[in-house]
């Protein structure tokens, strides 16, 4: 009895450890940053900023104009900011094959993960209260275009930072009548839309699309005095500790047919007769349905939670490589995706075929798998993005002059100057317009505000 207490004792004391700085997800300090760094550079974003925004240094536009930090950096921050604090991440999951309301991460369900979610649950993520990654990001409970908006808590410390709020700012920044508001609501807009980059990649992390929770425990040995190091989620680690291959990714974008915002996660075309596998379908779907995760290596009705449609065995070819010297047996789709889609175990080529639980229970993902899974979609994981923020920027603001009063304020005790930057200064402080998005938009709702009509009230500075 006592060694049982002691036992929960210290078992609860190394699980506080681990939340402590435990992201689930892609790192937060180096892979989601890079890869948001990746997909801002691959966008539109640097020319419209120029061209329709009057930002002449485009990305690198600093804002607020007195500080160091660029538009660039403001949504690298926002890709880093959103595993803060860590229970945050219980909702940055999304499993496509389930309704939206059913999606989110369920599978926290053995000991240590029960205990996390107990943490979590103290310091009020409640379970009751968690939502879809993809409803977490765009606010959406069903899918367009006839999708329901889902309620948030009220308190700003449990609430998303996402599409609706990243617009908000962007409204605001457009309308403000201060330099100072509109610099710092501009700010926000750009770290909140690094918020939503964060969540969009995630779902290129098969666990995070197959409710694969478990895996994110895996035990990586007691290596160093920081009990986070102990565990680690196999393929989020070798693309942490591989950044070259974020880098070296080239972005592969979507080509969506009458483009929703939701469509860019689920295109809710998921079904039991094809494998997704297009451009034309959500990143979640083409993760779930194309690549394994540790937990979900063609499970069944032995493990329900954790069983998928796809890949599917009975389309599934062997082969052997020598590694090392020594011969392993490869296993993939014959059309799927990755060509190492698991690797059998030193014992697999021993398994007769008759025994098929025993040989999907000998299956692993190594380094070669995590390679293959990655060339496929770190290049999904920053087109996408880019393209989601092609999406948001995608209007052209028209300005027309007022219907009455004054157009310009001028400051008469001012001479029109050359800054050292090379920025013309003239004697006008405000100007007074008519601004509306002229461009048609393909989804109601996606407005730009009030000033989707001409209207008087929206200020530029």
């Amino acid at each position: 009895m006592k060694n049982k207490i002691f036992y929960s004792i210290i078992s609860s004391l190394i699980i506080l450890l681990l939340l402590h700085n435990y992201a689930f997800g892609y790192d937060d300090k180096i892979t989601h940053p890079d890869i948001t760094k990746k997909a801002v550079e691959e966008s539109k974003l640097h020319d419209y900023l120029i061209n329709n925004l009057g930002f002449k240094d485009g990305i690198l536009t600093k804002i607020p104009s007195s500080s160091n930090d660029t538009i660039l950096k403001l949504t690298r921050k926002g890709a880093e900011l959103e595993d803060v604090p860590n229970c945050r991440a219980s909702n940055h999951f999304h499993d496509p094959t389930k309704s939206w309301d059913q999606s989110y991460m369920s599978d926290d369900t053995d000991f240590i993960g029960s205990k996390i979610r107990a943490y979590c649950e103290l310091t009020g993520w409640t379970y009751a209260n968690r939502k879809s990654n993809i409803t977490w990001a765009t606010g959406f409970l069903t899918p367009l275009p006839d999708g329901q908006k889902a309620s948030f808590s009220t308190d700003p410390n449990f609430a998303p930072i996402n599409w609706d709020k990243a617009r908000e700012y962007y409204y605001n920044a457009l309308t403000s009548n201060s330099k100072t508001d509109k610099e710092a609501k501009f700010a926000l807009t750009f770290k909140a839309l690094g918020h939503v980059m964060h969540l969009l990649e995630d779902v290129s992390v098969p666990a995070h699309v197959r409710n694969d929770f478990t895996s994110h425990l895996t035990f990586n040995g007691i290596n160093s005095w920081v009990p986070t190091k102990w565990v680690i989620q196999p393929f989020e680690h070798y693309v942490k500790i591989n950044p070259n291959l974020v880098t070296s990714a080239q972005p592969i974008f979507p080509s969506f047919t009458n483009l929703r915002l939701t469509d860019f996660w689920d295109t809710n075309q998921f079904n039991d007769n094809n494998p997704p596998n297009s451009t034309s379908i959500g990143l979640a779907e083409y993760s779930n349905g194309n690549f394994l995760s540790d937990t979900t290596i063609f499970k069944g009705t032995d493990d329900p939670i954790h069983s998928f449609p796809y890949p599917t065995w009975s389309k599934v070819v062997e082969y052997d490589e020598i590694i090392n010297g020594e011969v392993r047996t490869y296993i993939k789709e014959i059309d799927g995706e990755p060509l190492h889609l698991a690797a059998g175990m030193w014992f697999y080529k021993y398994i007769p075929s008759s025994l098929i639980s025993l040989k999907k229970s000998a299956l692993m993902l190594d380094d070669k798998c995590h390679y293959d899974y990655a060339t496929k979609l770190l290049p999904r994981a920053v087109g996408y993005s880019a393209g989601l923020l092609n999406y948001f920027f995608r209007g052209t603001l028209e300005i027309t002059p007022p219907a009455q009063v004054a157009y310009a304020v001028t400051d008469g005790s001012q001479t029109p100057y050359v800054d050292n930057n090379g920025n013309l200064h003239q004697q006008f402080t405000s100007i007074k317009a008519k601004v509306r998005n002229s461009t048609p938009d393909t989804l109601p709702g996606e407005e730009v505000q009030n000033c989707n009509q001409l209207q008087e009230n929206c200020i530029l500075h």
